[in-house]
């Protein structure tokens, strides 16, 4: 490597550090700044205090160290290096470094330290609340400095390790086969994450002990037990091994990955994505343009379709609710045991609580597909609805209609016969989901109108699935907390029953009103701004 210029070094570091967190909104023009970057803080901080909470419990040091550590390589893989993908080479890089008299070690540390600031960065606020719990619980200051360090160095072989596999893969694959990769990674992550989170917290309140660990040979090939290893130096030959590769692992990776952080490297990656890879020839779908009579419901419809099949990331931004809602589903049945029965008899009023959480699924699904219809990365594309004289809340209408016909039926279908099948009747199971099926309307017009976007319109923001997570989260018991009011009190009472199917009726009606002329003002006063 040629002589580092300290200069640029610091340069770029700040430049680099400033473009990741910054955030600018693409039609009004309005400079967030570091909002985002905030909001992404505080929402580690939350799951850094839920986990806390875990370590407090659980008592041992290892044990709390290595579950926690666990989440947060889960969580570093999924929400910082595939929500960031620049901190690894890119194509961008050379196009905006190729032109400037900059060497290769400035590049490779500049990089490198931009890295492990994030990496600290969010370590340190995914971990503190543990370490706090921990040092409260043994009264040993060590242990705050030992659970940190356990977390920041699993943080750092995990990005580490993502980068040389990037960099191992595009010796193998084309650039664009690697982009679906990352994005498949990413929700496989995210799905990973949200699950074992769960299944932690609901085993841990039944049994403590099951997570009260002892070292043995297999946790050597775990890098979450590299540094939590540090806990249990006095036990023996084995932690003092694995501690020791806490120390080794980082520098063998960071110099493997020497020839991936590099300008020949973002070259070779900048060619490919010139070349591009073979279009499909693209059939015509007639099906799609029975949907709708008006010009904008065939638009919209054409454009879903499209980005569906072509864009991997909205793709899987879809797909995902299956495996989630299965998930859901099991957990009802398995763990909760819950059973899906008729909501207006005895039975069904008392086990009705247990089957909730399936209904989160049914709360949050209106905002998942406003959001993954919301953000693209084709979205400069999206001039073309700011030239053309369309009403741009006939387009919203559309994309409702859409999203119903083709997303929400199916997927109420399905509950329905479902239901149907282990409750054996039809009736009550139809007038139950008249009820949910109105809730969801009501929020569908909530998120379509009152949070108005142009389809497919917007950049996707650094962090953005991450604090999505967290609102879904929040937003999924919208929808039950209100079932669960309406079948305890009101579905016993049939006279009162249809009389709650009226006032949700005028509620959504007025819903409906109020967020056209909501979503008429605030789509009008948006401009496209390059």
């Amino acid at each position: 490597m040629q002589s580092m210029d300290f200069h640029q070094l610091f340069t770029i570091i700040k430049f680099g550090f400033i473009q990741e967190i910054r955030y600018k909104h693409s039609h009004k023009g309005k400079n967030r700044s570091y909002r985002t970057f905030i909001y992404m803080l505080i929402v580690y901080i939350f799951s850094g205090l839920m986990m806390g909470s875990f370590c407090a419990r659980i008592g041992d040091s290892f044990s709390a160290a290595f579950f926690s550590s666990a989440l947060f390589m889960i969580l570093i893989g999924n929400f910082i290096l595939l929500e960031f993908p620049t901190l690894i080479t890119g194509p961008e890089d050379f196009s905006f470094y190729s032109s400037l008299p900059v060497t290769s070690s400035t590049y490779f540390f500049a990089k490198v330290f931009t890295m492990l600031l994030f990496v600290c960065i969010f370590s340190l606020c995914y971990s503190i609340s543990g370490a706090v719990f921990l040092f409260l619980y043994t009264g040993k200051f060590v242990v705050i400095i030992l659970f940190l360090y356990s977390h920041f160095i699993s943080g750092i072989i995990t990005a580490l390790f993502i980068i040389n596999l990037y960099g191992l893969l595009l010796k193998l694959f084309p650039l664009e086969s690697i982009r679906k990769f990352s994005v498949f990674l990413n929700f496989s992550l995210f799905f990973l994450f949200y699950s074992v989170y769960f299944l932690l917290f609901h085993f841990f309140r039944q049994d403590v002990q099951l997570f009260k660990i002892e070292i043995v040979p297999l946790f050597l090939f775990f890098p979450n037990t590299w540094g939590s290893s540090l806990f249990i130096l006095d036990k023996g030959v084995l932690p003092g091994i694995s501690s020791l590769l806490s120390l080794l692992a980082p520098f063998f990776l960071l110099y493997s990955s020497r020839q991936i952080i590099s300008m020949d490297f973002a070259e070779k990656i900048a060619e490919q994505s010139v070349a591009g890879g073979k279009k499909k020839k693209e059939k015509k779908d007639r099906r799609l343009f029975l949907f709708g009579n008006t010009f904008e419901e065939k638009v919209i419809a054409r454009l879903i379709k499209v980005n569906f099949k072509y864009d991997i990331q909205f793709k899987l931004s879809i797909l995902t609710i299956i495996p989630l809602t299965i998930l859901y589903f099991l957990i009802v049945l398995l763990i909760y045991r819950g059973s899906l029965e008729n909501p207006f008899t005895p039975a069904g009023i008392a086990g009705f609580p247990r089957t909730l959480f399936l209904y989160a699924a049914v709360g949050f699904f209106p905002f998942y597909i406003k959001s993954a219809l919301t953000y693209s990365q084709q979205a400069d594309a999206s001039w073309v609805f700011f030239t053309t004289p369309y009403n741009r809340v006939k387009l919203i209408l559309a994309t409702r209609k859409f999203v119903f016909v083709f997303f929400l039926l199916p997927y109420f279908s399905f509950f329905i016969i479902l239901y149907i099948m282990m409750a054996g009747v039809i009736i009550p199971i139809l007038m139950h989901f008249l009820v949910v099926g109105i809730l969801s309307f009501i929020q569908m017009c909530i998120f379509l109108f009152f949070m108005a976007e142009i389809p497919f319109s917007k950049k996707p923001q650094r962090g953005r699935r991450l604090l999505h997570l967290a609102a879904r989260m929040a937003i999924s018991i919208l929808l039950p907390v209100p079932l669960f009011l309406f079948v305890m009190f009101i579905y016993p009472h049939p006279f009162f029953f249809w009389i709650l199917v009226a006032c949700l009726f005028i509620i959504a009606v007025i819903v409906e009103i109020a967020g056209r002329k909501k979503a008429r003002g605030r789509l009008n006063r948006e401009e496209f701004l390059y």
